[in-house]
Parts: C-alpha cells; structure tokens; sequence
C-alpha cells in the first residue's frame, strides 16, 4: 500500500456559479465512498482556495485514474498533484490507517 497527499489547486478559468455548486457536490459525493472504505483518512480545503486529501492506495497508476475521475477534474474547477510519502510517525488514531 502507498500513501499519497493529495494538494488540489483551482483552475483559473474555473466555472463559478451553479455550474461551481454542481461541480462540488459531485465531487464530495465522488469522494464518499473512499472515505466509507477508510481509503481516505482526512480531506478539506485549504485556506486560500482548493484542498488537500490524504490517501491510500495500491499504486501511481491507480492514484492518477482516481485523481483524473473526480468531477472537480473532470468538470474544469481543479487539478490535482499527489506526492506519495512513507509514514513514520502517526497518532496513534491514525495508525490503523498507516498499518503501524
């Protein structure tokens, strides 16, 4: 298994609106189902504008696919950046998340 942050920034030419609203609750509704199978462990906005997502995942094909498919990629709003790191430290909340 392989941990990813996640850092989603806005597209300049973003869809403001309800075309914005539609774009978003797409994308919370996309990633729902990662969070029910505890393949995600936190994700929310950044200060200033898109977010972050820390997730698990098999490999960097697989991330690339799951990032591609979300409708805040697909529908123009965002782009996405991962950078897969290894744990070494967690709370111990977390660990179960991380294997540890």
């Amino acid at each position: 298994m392989k941990f990813y942050l996640i850092n989603g920034s806005f597209r300049p030419d973003m869809p403001q609106g309800p075309a914005f609203k539609e774009a978003l609750e797409a994308h919370h509704a996309y990633w729902a189902p990662y969070m029910q199978k505890g393949e995600v462990l936190v994700s929310g906005p950044k200060v200033g504008g898109a977010g972050l997502l820390l997730l698990k995942c098999e490999d960097d094909a697989d991330v690339q696919a799951i990032m591609d498919a979300d409708p805040f990629v697909s529908g123009g709003v965002a782009e996405f950046v991962a950078m897969e790191f290894n744990p070494f430290y967690a709370h111990p909340d977390a660990a179960a998340f991380f294997g540890k």
